[in-house]
């Protein structure tokens, strides 16, 4: 993150996500570009087309108040009581270049996000591909080989191919051409002159997805890019899907119940899991086969599964258990103390109940589609219950505390946590 401290960016967010008191009160597509311009003192910044979130549009950071974190580049500023105007500022960074963009603001206490790309720069040595090298060592392609692409996860699907790949066997290897801004301001357009290369692996699901991916005439492809190791292997530099590197479960077994001194048992583990620890499957919201990856809400059910054939608890683990309900999950989250711990070399949450019993919860990461995001960040767990809006609920869980967000996507991919009656 050395090479993105203090300098200057021009992100293009496609997606936002705004939060009071630990609750998501709306999501959705926006077309906002955030510029950051530094001097010798601090950071300025310019957010362009906010429609209508409630943000101003021009802030700036002292330098003074800034660091560099664990996963995420800091600035505050020393006190603002304007609403409006951020007193914190994240940048979450992956792959050597910005993931999203966080503003903190109070007065109410509110948080939105910004989700996108980064469009350029400010005196940061690049390749010739434009995409940033941190000189410190990675676990990515090395200096002299630098990926072809332009560092944008929105793409047009060229080829899919069934390819035996020396390093990682039966693959599907994923050729695009990288989509860049249309030189008429509006729209993109796909950049033929470069390339980017996606390997996964080989199973049916994956290549059922991206088949129908490249078929959509309505929307180029996007992928995430924190699912993927950038590598040069056999076939060239190559974005390698996480899946290829994660432990599979050899057995998964029923949990055990635990009491925390709330109206119900939690179990000690996920659906999916042979461990606590284990981060298990990640299902859509009523999948009880955990094979959906549609992006469709309509594929997913539309209404209250707690104890029907719909629920993944009690389908998987049999007729004692079941999904928790909102009411469970809110009092998981405002009833226990939360503490951010690792077990078993895996990251995640120690949730420990008014009687001194607890069980951890691990950072499993979201789904989307087949690709899985923010592992050992933070973890996505199901209610089995709509919210009053209609929309499907989830307990969103990182750091040292759990809130309940209301307007969750059904087609994502979320952790399922058993409950039992006392």
């Amino acid at each position: 993150m050395k090479n993105l401290y203090k300098k200057g960016f021009i992100f293009l967010a496609n997606r936002y996500e705004e939060w009071r008191d630990g609750y998501c009160v709306s999501r959705g597509p926006i077309s906002t570009k955030i510029i950051a311009s530094p001097d010798t003192y601090r950071l300025s910044f310019e957010l362009q087309d906010i429609g209508i979130l409630e943000i101003a549009t021009k802030f700036e950071f002292e330098f003074d108040n800034s660091d560099i974190l664990y996963d995420r580049i800091q600035y505050l500023t020393s006190s603002n009581f304007n609403p409006l105007v951020p007193v914190i500022c994240h940048l979450f960074c992956s792959n050597n270049t910005i993931k999203y963009v966080r503003f903190a603001m109070t007065n109410p206490d509110r948080i939105i996000e910004f989700y996108g790309r980064v469009l350029s720069v400010d005196e940061v040595p690049s390749n010739k591909s434009g995409k940033t090298i941190d000189e410190s060592p990675i676990e990515t392609i090395e200096k002299e080989n630098e990926l072809d692409g332009s560092g944008s996860n929105i793409v047009d699907i060229c080829s899919i191919e069934k390819k035996e790949v020396p390093e990682y066997g039966s693959s599907i290897l994923v050729n695009c051409h990288p989509i860049i801004d249309s030189p008429f301001g509006f729209g993109g357009c796909v950049d033929m002159t470069k390339s980017i290369k996606l390997l996964y692996p080989d199973n049916e699901k994956n290549i059922q997805f991206l088949i129908k991916a490249q078929n959509n005439p309505d929307e180029y492809f996007e992928f995430f890019e924190s699912a993927f190791i950038i590598k040069c292997i056999s076939i060239g530099n190559c974005f390698i899907h996480r899946s290829f590197f994660e432990k599979k479960s050899e057995y998964c077994t029923e949990g055990i119940a635990m009491d925390l001194g709330l109206s119900v048992l939690w179990a000690d583990r996920n659906v999916g899991a042979s461990s606590p620890s284990d981060y298990g499957i990640l299902y859509g919201y009523g999948d009880i086969s955990g094979e959906m990856t549609t992006e469709d809400e309509d594929a997913y059910p539309s209404m209250d599964i707690v104890n029907t054939n719909s629920d993944i608890a009690k389908s998987i683990w049999g007729e004692d258990w079941r999904m928790p309900t909102t009411e469970e999950l809110e009092e998981l989250c405002k009833e226990c103390h939360w503490k951010d711990t690792c077990k078993d070399g895996i990251n995640g949450c120690e949730v420990i109940g008014p009687n001194g019993n607890s069980i951890f919860l691990p950072f499993a990461g979201c789904r989307i589609g087949i690709d899985t995001f923010r592992q050992g960040q933070l973890g996505q767990i199901w209610a089995g219950n709509l919210s009053k809006f209609g929309s499907a609920v989830e307990m969103i869980f990182y750091s040292h505390n759990g809130s309940v967000n209301y307007g969750a996507s059904a087609s994502w991919g979320n952790s399922v946590r058993p409950v039992k009656k006392k």
